[in-house]
């Protein structure tokens, strides 16, 4: 699905689709969000997100990017970076649902089609330090993710709250630079608050 601000992809084998990707207008307490309306889900092994893509916004080495989710199924919700093509591409990925053993967090990358996972979190036994570990259906949360040319930084915030906290840091130089984006997987979601600016340079103190 194309249009003047987003592209979307679809793993090729998937059920549950098509991938019906929409900018909608007061929903969910939201003045505007970016949707998912599919529950779509990829059949592959590699249990990959159908992603959109937005056109305007293309990160070459240091930024900051801010959003909020929200899923209402159990599956996976995700940010998208440094998306080159559909077979390049970062992901953070959270798990969620009313089952525990749903709840994840895990950061990949695809690089010329393959998948290899940089971290992964599977119980809130390893980060027992965050405001919240995977998600619960229907309820808002805000992530921030840092880039700092090979250096990237994930974190969990509680909505209304300027301090957060970190997930995890990574070093992988295998894609300086991409657009930005979105992915879910066995779940309707919508994402808000999108929020895409550079990296204050005494900020990028942190990846020294």
């Amino acid at each position: 699905m194309n249009n003047n601000r987003y592209n979307s992809y679809s793993p090729k084998e998937t059920e549950k689709g098509p991938a019906k990707w929409g900018f909608v207008k007061n929903i969910y307490d939201r003045e505007y969000v970016l949707k998912q309306f599919s529950r779509i889900q990829d059949k592959g092994q590699d249990n990959e997100a159908t992603i959109t893509f937005l056109k305007s916004v293309y990160v070459k080495q240091m930024a900051i990017i801010d959003y909020q989710f929200r899923a209402d199924h159990q599956g996976y919700v995700s940010c998208i970076f440094k998306y080159r093509d559909q077979m390049n591409y970062m992901t953070f990925e959270i798990g969620g649902g009313d089952n525990v053993q749903a709840r994840f967090y895990r950061l990949r990358k695809k690089v010329n089609g393959i998948f290899t996972t940089l971290k992964r979190f599977n119980t809130s036994e390893e980060l027992k330090h965050l405001p919240f570990f995977g998600y619960e259906v229907n309820t808002w949360y805000a992530v921030s993710i840092e880039i700092y040319n090979e250096n990237v930084a994930v974190y969990a915030a509680l909505l209304g709250v300027t301090s957060k906290i970190i997930v995890t840091k990574v070093e992988d130089d295998t894609l300086p630079f991409g657009y930005v984006g979105f992915g879910t997987s066995h779940t309707e979601a919508a994402f808000a608050e999108i929020s895409v600016r550079p990296m204050p340079i005494p900020y990028s103190k942190l990846f020294s």
